[in-house]
C-alpha cells in the first residue's frame, strides 16, 4: 500500500536506490502504491532542480552509462517526479519525533478508525487487536 522514500543528501549517488525509485514510481503508476517521501536533511526544491550533491551524482553517472544515456534520463525524470511531492521534512525536528509522526500518520492511513459495526460485537475486539499485531502495527487502545 504505502512506499516510503527516505531522500537523504547522497541518494542519487547509488544506483540501487535510482533503481528502486523507479521501480517504486512503476507501481504507483500501474497498481496506485502511496508514495511518502521523507526529505532527510535536504531540500525538496535543491532535490526538484538536481542541486548540489544531486547535480554531481548525475554527472558522474553519466560517463558510466554514456552521455544522454536513456538510464541516466529516467533517473533524473523519477528524480524530479518525486521530488515534487508532499511528504515529511526533517528541517528543524527532533529525530525521534520525526520518525515518531511519520509512523502515526501512515497508522491513521492504514487503520482508519474503526467503523460502528465493531461496537457491541463480543470477541471483535480481541480479534481485531491479534489482526493487527500480525501486521506489525502496534494496536493503540
Amino acid at each position: 500500500m504505502f512506499a516510503i522514500i527516505v531522500l537523504f543528501p547522497n541518494y542519487a549517488s547509488s544506483t540501487w536506490c535510482l533503481d528502486e525509485l523507479l521501480r517504486i514510481l512503476e507501481c504507483k503508476h500501474s497498481v496506485g502504491l502511496q508514495i511518502v517521501p521523507v526529505f532527510y536533511g535536504v531540500e525538496p526544491c535543491d532535490m526538484r532542480h538536481r542541486k548540489g550533491t544531486f547535480d554531481e551524482a548525475f554527472r558522474k553517472h553519466e560517463p558510466r552509462y554514456g552521455e544522454g544515456s536513456d538510464k541516466v534520463r529516467r533517473w533524473r525524470d523519477a528524480f524530479s517526479e518525486i521530488a515534487s511531492y508532499s511528504g515529511w521534512h526533517s528541517k528543524h525536528q527532533h529525530e525521534a519525533r520525526f520518525v515518531e509522526s511519520i509512523a502515526e500518520h501512515i497508522h491513521r492511513k492504514l487503520i482508519p478508525k474503526l467503523p460502528s459495526f465493531t461496537k457491541n460485537r463480543v470477541g471483535i475486539a480481541s480479534r481485531l487487536e491479534e489482526v493487527i499485531k500480525l501486521i506489525g502495527i502496534m494496536f493503540a487502545s
